[in-house]
Order: C-alpha cells, then sequence, then structure tokens
C-alpha cells in the first residue's frame, strides 16, 4: 500500500489539483503527512517542487495568514531543502491594498569596539538601568489537524541607553523570552520548536533556527547564531524592538491506553469533537431535507475512491454528493423536500441489498434503534440520529470510543473475547450452536461438536487475529484446563492469579496474607478539584398517592471549589488558574422552572477533561448525593454506586466521586468551628419551614419562631436560640428571606470546607496520605493507615472464599446423597467436601469416581444431583412461554454429552423433590 506522500504526488502528476483550492488542500494535507512520514518518503525529488507549488496556491488562498512563510520553511527543512538560501521574503504575488508600510529604517553604524578590561563608565550605566524585556503585541494561532501553535510576540528592550549591553544581559533577555514562549504553551524539553527573529534593521534576514528540541534552545545559542549570520557593518536590534515567532510541535505521549474518550462529556461536545476529528460527517443540507440521503451516499463511498476525491465528494456544495442522494431517493421514493424519520430509513435499507443500515441514538454506540436484515456480505452503514438530523458515521469505533465492533450483532466491546454474538459457538467460535458427539483434536486438545464445529475451529481465525484457535489455545491434560500460546509465559499446572497477591500462585499450597497499603498516585498533566457543597430544598408538592407527605426539591445550591495550589486560601471570592473561581450559587429563586442540580452539573461539565473531581457534602448519604443520582439518571451518565442498605455512601461517575464527610466527622456542622479552632465561623439559623415560594420576596420583621422548627429544638440548643431570637427582635431586625437564605448556604459550605481541609491536614499530617482522596469511610482510613505504616509482613492470613479445602458450594442434601452412594459403592466420591469439585469439560460436577475393573480398564462415574428450581424439574416448575432459557433442556443435552465423552461412563442422577 503507497504512502499518503506518494498518493498525493501521484495525483499531482496526474493533474488532479487544477484549481488553487485543491492543491492548497494537498499542501496542508501534505504538511500532516511529512510530521509522520519516514526518511525514505522524505528524500522523494518531487517533494520540493510540489511545495513550492502549493505553497503559491496556498497564499493565494489565504492572504492573510501570516505563518505561511514559516511553514513552508519548516516542510523544505523536513525534506532536505536548503533553507538558508531561500528567499526570505514571500513570492511575489498580486499587491493587495492596504495602509502603506513606513520605509524601514537605515543601517545605523558598527558595534563600537569592545570595551577594554577594567573598571568603565559603561558598565556602571549598565547596571543602573537594568535593561528590561517589554512585550508590545501577542498573536498565537492553534492549528489542531497539525497539533501545532504558531506564537508571535513583538517585543522592546527597555533601558539600552547610548552603550551597547554585555553579552551576560543579552543571553538573560533571551533567555526571558524563550521561557515566556515556553510557559505559554507549555512546550515539554522533548517537544521541537522552531524559532524566528525579524527586526527593523534587517527585515530581509532575519534570524531563523530550524527544528529543534525545546531544551536545545537558549539565549546563548541565539546569541552565538546571530554572531554568525551578522555582517561587520550590519546592525541588529539598535532600537531594542524585535518580533519573535515561536512555533510549537508537541511529541506523542507515550502509552497504549484508550483516550479517545472524555468523561461525563454531553452529547454535543462529544459530536462536536468527532466532527472536528473527521470521525463523523455531517451533511449540510440547509436547502433541502437529504441530510439521510447524503450520509448513506458519503459512509457508502468511502475506502471506494481516492482520499482527494473523496475528500471533493464530503464538501456540501459538492455536486456528486447532491447527485448520489437525488438517485438514492428517487431510488427509495423518498421526497427530498420533506423530513425523515425511521420509515424512511426502511425505505432506503429496502433498496440496498448490500447494505446493512444501522441507526444510533446515543454517544456510546449502545442505543441502536434501527438495524436492518444480517446478511453474509453485506456491509455495515453506521449513522447517528440525533435531534432530527442524521449524521454519517465514518469510523464507528473511533467515534463511540471502542476497539471491536462486532459486524453481525453491531456490538462494541474493548477486548478481545470479551463479546460472543447471541447463538455463536463457544467451542470453535463460529456462527450457530453445535450438538453433534463430541471429537477431540490431536493438536490443540480439545474437543468440539461434530465435524463442522472442529472444521471451524482449525480455518476460522480469531477476532482482528492471525490465528486460529487451534493455533492459540492448547488443553492441558493433566489439570484440565485451557491456556493460550500466546501471553509468552510456560504454561504451570494448578496455578491461578492472586489478586491480593498480584501473582501466580500454587492454587492447592499458597498462603495468602493482607498486604502493605499504597495511596493512590496523582497522574502528571491532570488537575485534582475538591469542591464542597449544601443543597436547600423546598416543600410544596406532595408525593404522588400520599397527599400527607412533600416531595423535597432543591431551589438553592453553594459550592466551593479548591485544589491543591489555592487549598491554604481561606477567602470565598478567591479565583484560581486551575479550579476558577471558588464560589458558585444556582438557584430558581425567580424562576421555578430552572433546575438547580443541572446547573450544577452543567458546571461540573464545564472542566477540563483531565479534571479529577471529589464533590463533598455533609449528609449526602441520606440527602444531597440522591439529588445528585437523580441527575445523573437523568443526563444517563455511568455510575457505579456503593451502598449502605439506601444510603449512598460513595457515588463515582466518570472523573467525578461523590463522597459524605459525615463519614469522616461524625458531627453536626455546628460543632466543627469549635472542633478545628475556626472561631471566625459560626453556623446560624434558618427558618427552614418558610422556604417557600411565598417568602422568596418576604423583607420585614423576624419570622415566628415556628419556622425555625423550634420545638423540635434540644434544651441547650432551644435556649440559645430563644436568646439569639430575643436579641435580633428587640434590635428591630429586618429579615430580608432571600439573602438569609443565600447567606446561610454560604456560611454551612464555608464551615465544611474549612473543617474538612483542616481535617485532611492533620490526618495527612499523621499517616502520610489524604483519607478523602483515598477512602470513603473514616474507618477505612484508618485500616489504610494501619496497613501503609504498621502493618508487619506476611502477619494477618487471608482466608479463601470457601475454606482452605476448596472454593466450592454444595447444598446439605446433595452431600446426604453422595455420601449414602459413597457407603453403597464401597469407594470415596471426589466431593466439595472429601477433596474438591472435578471439572470435566470444563464444568464443574457434584460428584467424581474413577473404578478400576480386572480388564485393566477404567470407569468413569459422575454423580449429579439436580434442584428442582434451578434445573426446572418438569413435574414441578415446567418452562413458560416468558422464559429465555429451558434450564430442563440445558441439563438434559449436557448430561448426554458427558455420557458420550468418556466410553462407559454413566452419569448417576438425582431430583430434589425425590427427597
Amino acid at each position: 500500500m503507497e504512502s499518503l506522500i506518494k498518493e498525493i504526488l501521484l495525483e499531482w502528476e496526474m493533474g488532479a489539483f487544477y484549481t488553487d483550492e485543491y492543491l492548497a488542500t494537498a499542501y496542508t494535507e501534505m504538511l500532516l503527512a511529512l510530521l509522520k512520514a519516514s526518511d525514505e518518503d522524505r528524500r522523494d525529488p518531487r517533494l520540493i517542487p510540489f511545495l513550492l507549488a502549493g505553497y503559491l496556491a496556498y497564499r493565494r488562498q489565504h492572504r492573510d495568514d501570516r505563518q505561511a512563510l514559516l511553514t513552508y520553511r519548516m516542510a523544505l527543512a523536513m525534506v532536505g531543502g536548503s533553507v538558508d538560501e531561500l528567499p526570505l521574503t514571500p513570492p511575489q504575488e498580486e499587491p493587495q491594498p492596504g495602509p502603506s508600510r513606513p520605509p524601514s529604517p537605515q543601517p545605523g553604524p558598527s558595534r563600537p569596539p569592545s570595551p577594554q578590561p577594567g573598571p568603565s563608565k559603561r558598565r556602571r550605566e549598565e547596571v543602573e538601568l537594568k535593561p528590561t524585556l517589554e512585550v508590545l503585541q501577542t498573536r498565537e494561532r492553534h492549528l489542531r489537524r497539525f497539533n501545532t501553535v504558531f506564537r508571535e510576540e513583538v517585543m522592546q528592550i527597555s533601558g539600552l541607553g547610548d552603550g551597547l549591553p554585555s553579552e551576560e544581559v543579552m543571553v538573560g533577555l533571551f533567555d526571558s523570552a524563550l521561557q515566556r514562549q515556553r510557559d505559554a504553551v507549555g512546550a515539554k524539553d522533548d517537544d521541537r520548536v522552531i524559532l524566528e527573529i525579524e527586526n527593523a534593521e534587517n527585515a530581509d534576514n532575519p534570524l531563523w533556527l530550524s527544528l529543534r528540541r525545546a531544551d536545545q534552545l537558549s539565549g546563548q545559542v541565539l546569541l552565538d547564531k546571530l554572531g554568525r549570520i551578522l555582517n561587520s557593518n550590519q546592525a541588529f536590534m539598535a532600537h531594542g524592538q524585535f518580533k519573535l515567532s515561536y512555533i510549537h510541535i508537541p511529541t506523542p505521549e507515550a502509552g497504549g491506553r484508550n483516550k479517545n474518550n472524555v468523561a461525563n462529556e454531553t452529547t454535543e461536545a462529544w459530536l462536536k469533537r468527532k466532527l472536528d476529528a473527521k470521525q463523523i460527517f455531517a451533511p449540510e443540507n440547509e436547502e433541502d431535507h437529504m441530510c439521510l440521503a447524503r450520509s448513506v451516499a458519503v459512509v457508502k463511498a468511502r475506502g471506494k475512491m481516492s482520499k482527494f476525491t473523496y475528500y471533493r465528494m464530503k464538501n456540501p456544495k459538492s455536486v456528486v454528493q447532491r447527485g448520489e442522494a437525488l438517485k438514492l431517493c428517487e431510488l427509495a421514493g423518498i421526497d427530498p423536500q420533506q423530513p425523515c424519520g425511521i420509515d424512511e430509513v426502511q425505505k432506503l435499507q429496502a433498496v440496498l441489498p448490500d447494505y446493512r443500515l444501522c441507526i444510533f441514538s446515543d454517544k456510546e454506540g449502545k442505543e441502536c434503534v434501527f438495524k436492518g436484515p444480517y446478511g453474509a456480505g453485506r456491509t455495515n452503514i453506521c449513522l447517528l440520529h440525533y435531534q432530527g438530523h442524521f449524521y454519517g458515521i465514518l469510523f464507528p469505533c473511533q467515534a463511540f470510543g471502542y476497539d471491536f465492533m462486532c459486524e453481525k450483532c453491531i456490538t462494541f466491546f474493548a477486548r478481545k473475547g470479551e463479546h460472543r454474538c447471541e447463538g455463536s459457538c463457544w467451542r470453535c467460535f463460529g456462527p450457530g450452536l453445535h450438538d453433534d458427539p463430541l471429537r477431540r483434536c490431536a493438536d490443540c486438545g480439545h474437543q468440539f461438536a461434530g465435524d463442522e464445529c472442529f472444521s471451524n475451529h482449525k480455518t476460522l481465525k480469531l477476532a482482528r487475529s492471525d490465528v486460529t484457535k487451534c493455533q492459540k489455545f492448547r488443553f492441558c491434560f493433566k489439570c484440565e484446563r485451557s491456556y493460550s500460546l500466546m501471553r509468552g509465559r510456560e504454561h504451570k499446572c494448578h496455578t491461578v492469579y492472586c489478586s491480593y497477591c498480584k501473582k501466580m500462585v500454587d492454587e492447592n499450597d499458597h498462603l495468602c496474607y493482607m498486604q502493605r497499603w499504597t495511596e493512590r498516585e496523582k497522574k502528571d498533566k491532570w488537575t485534582y478539584v475538591t469542591i464542597y457543597y449544601d443543597i436547600e430544598t423546598t416543600q410544596c408538592k406532595p408525593v404522588e398517592g400520599k397527599p400527607d407527605t412533600f416531595e423535597h426539591k432543591p431551589n438553592l445550591l453553594v459550592s466551593q471549589a479548591v485544589c491543591d495550589k489555592c487549598v491554604n486560601v481561606a477567602q470565598n471570592d478567591h479565583f484560581c488558574a486551575a479550579c476558577k473561581a471558588r464560589q458558585h450559587v444556582f438557584h430558581n429563586l425567580d424562576d421555578p422552572n430552572i433546575c438547580v442540580m443541572g446547573q450544577f452539573f452543567d458546571y461540573l461539565q464545564s472542566f477540563p477533561a483531565k479534571t479529577e473531581i471529589l464533590l463533598v457534602a455533609h449528609n449526602a448519604k441520606a440527602f444531597d448525593a440522591v439529588f445528585a443520582l437523580q441527575e445523573v439518571i437523568e443526563r444517563k451518565l455511568k455510575n457505579e454506586l456503593i451502598l449502605q442498605g439506601a444510603k449512598i455512601l460513595c457515588m463515582k461517575v466518570g472523573n467525578w466521586k461523590f463522597i459524605d464527610s459525615l463519614m469522616f466527622l461524625p458531627m453536626p456542622l455546628s460543632a466543627m468551628p469549635r472542633s478545628f479552632g475556626l472561631h471566625e465561623l459560626k453556623k446560624g439559623y434558618m427558618p427552614f419551614l418558610a422556604n417557600k415560594p411565598e417568602f422568596y420576596t418576604y423583607e420585614g420583621p423576624m419570622l415566628d419562631k415556628e419556622f425555625y422548627c423550634f420545638s423540635d429544638m434540644k434544651s441547650k440548643a432551644a435556649t440559645d436560640f430563644s436568646k439569639w431570637y430575643e436579641e435580633m427582635v428587640a434590635s428591630g431586625y429586618v429579615f430580608n428571606f432571600r439573602r438569609e437564605l443565600i447567606e446561610y448556604c454560604i456560611s454551612d459550605v464555608t464551615i465544611l470546607r474549612q473543617a474538612c481541609s483542616a481535617f485532611r491536614k492533620l490526618f495527612e499530617e499523621m499517616a502520610g496520605f489524604d483519607p478523602m482522596f483515598n477512602c470513603i469511610t473514616l474507618s477505612a482510613a484508618c485500616m489504610a493507615a494501619f496497613r501503609r505504616n504498621f502493618l508487619p509482613k506476611e502477619t494477618i492470613g487471608i482466608v479463601p472464599q470457601g475454606g482452605y479445602h476448596g472454593r466450592g458450594k454444595q447444598s446439605e442434601i446433595a452431600l446426604k446423597w453422595l455420601d449414602y452412594e459413597s457407603h453403597k459403592l464401597g469407594k470415596v466420591i471426589k466431593t466439595v467436601l472429601t477433596d474438591r469439585e472435578v471439572s470435566v469439560m470444563g464444568r464443574k460436577v457434584d460428584g467424581y469416581v474413577e473404578l478400576p475393573h480386572p480388564d485393566g480398564t477404567v470407569e468413569k462415574r459422575i454423580y449429579q444431583f439436580h434442584g428442582c428450581f434451578w434445573h426446572q424439574c418438569p413435574t414441578h416448575f415446567p418452562p413458560t412461554e416468558d422464559d429465555n432459557d429451558n434450564h430442563y433442556e440445558n441439563t438434559v443435552r449436557l448430561t448426554a454429552l458427558r455420557e458420550h465423552s468418556q466410553t462407559n461412563c454413566p452419569v448417576p442422577k438425582e431430583w430434589l423433590h425425590r427427597h
């Protein structure tokens, strides 16, 4: 297969780019291809003339692009072209109207002679003036397609005076300018950069440094380069002003993990990101309603024409795209001027016998609202139907963030072997079920049900692999287990992976101990934010069917965000560069139709993708987290819950984790300031029963005590409240409900934030880790502290599930029957108590015994005890029409296979209802 560079050059020689638009597009594609090209492709002699022609066409199409010449030079440097001999001004083009440029100043006088050793007046003046760098103008442009940042700044060196600054001063100034650019674009040491410095004295001969590592560029390098290119009578920066152009090209990050998914992303943001990545095609059909037909036409054409011909077809003004869409509409009998729906999809499917239409309505590829009939040789066409508009999915796996896609059942999955089509054979991985007599393969040792099943395992290749099951897997007759030859390690019998010890161990002799605990490390380039929040609710509407019970509805939410950089700042109005504004207030006091939790979740989704958020509320498990869960379900976000009965101890939603501070600090919020020495904070009083719409605009005397739940207070709390209430009334205090409600909630969140921050700091000083970041309860944090700091090695054993005798389970009545059969036989039958359950054909059996005969043969006998409910005894639990699977038929079939698998292998069986 030819590379993209050779494909572009071949189409150029054939005259495919006959307009400036096509040639400029090919030129930009070539620049992208050069970044990943091999040395052989870069040595193609056709590249330099193509780059020149493409650059001229690009300049004619984009006259205002001031970085075009720098990009052209960068490309020439990549292919081995001579950069120093290039014309440093753009190619001659038609003059454009605009303000005239003032004439460049004439070269100034030559450099004065170097000062002689010893003290001098110039040195003293230089120390007094202290030249500084001043930025006059900044311009930045980010090319997403090339993942490149063009940054341009005009700078002025102030305080030069009449003398010449020393070399040390100039190196320092250049270092400051370069560091400013690195900080602005976030350049790492191994990133690549290109630099150009232009000044008025030598506008036609700027200082140019070709592609190199960012850490190899310094002020000394610039000064040395400047000394080599200037003649003895040339001036450079005589007036202290220059323009610096900085091109940043980041190196790809290492690692093979899937970075295509963004946690908690909205469908609109996901769709925009996939459209920018060219993974989804969006038809622009303002003049018609052929979004369905256009999408199908474009997806059909992918892979059937050259890249640039296909690129032109995707153009909204493409005549070919419109023509193909009209043909499909005429063929299916669809009106191009009428909106399309599922009915039109069915019509289109009926006239496309070689294709299969699959319509999705979500961003995860799980809601397939239409799926055409499956047939061998049919090509799948995946479309997205969102907000009444159809989109073409060009790359389904990349769009939905998976590695594999089952072409038959249109299911996406991340790991090989994770998905198995319904109705497929688990033995050979082929289509259809096989129930024929078993046949063992002499090469891999596995058994297969019949000749077709046996042939499939020899010929059918595994998903995204060049090998078959027979080539990849082997069956060990000693431990009766299947293992893979592709894992790179030798198979050892009776070994299992211990999730505690993190290694392969002997399943019979392994003694497992509690291991030392280590805290979770924070990832580089990620921001970790903690958001403390509190919710106030109103109870106006009764619960359906319960007229005396009123439902809580949030009408106010206050949140305060902190990160590692600003955790020690106490003010609520603080602004942090990492977590932005600290305090946010969300309410619907003015408009009851506004969803407060929806506003809060929109705020959470505004954080960058690489942000992990810990959300903390007091008594969240029984109150605040319930409203968060309702919004999570409403937005169809994936969540993981850790429950304590019906209470939510922890809820994980992508990069968000909701926890309850009450599980760490078991005290009321009012006791926290005194517990942690926060003397300037104090929890106030709020008339909760007045939190109704009719009081939102109330302003006047203090409300009655009963609105404060005075009758429910304890004696000391009631005494303190009465004293405070009487003082407020005596002073003639004007009560503004709206202000008081918001200030009360802000006060609660401030107390919670400062108390939790103090607790986390104290705990980390003593135990060495952040308890709320690593754990969800105080008891878990204490156990983690013990295991991290005090647990001796191999001290506390971990008993295997089911005990040391084995991990199997068996009912008491089944064991009694097996013991009776063993007594009648006079032989010990292997059960879960006598030895362990034996696996036959990959499944454990209740009892197993081998009986030697006088003629030297061995009879292998299997004992099965069938529970009536699980195995659907036809006498007591006959199958019904609602049953998806008939367990009784499966039991009969499996018993027959076991009897046929071995010679003289009877299977005595017993049913529960007989006892």
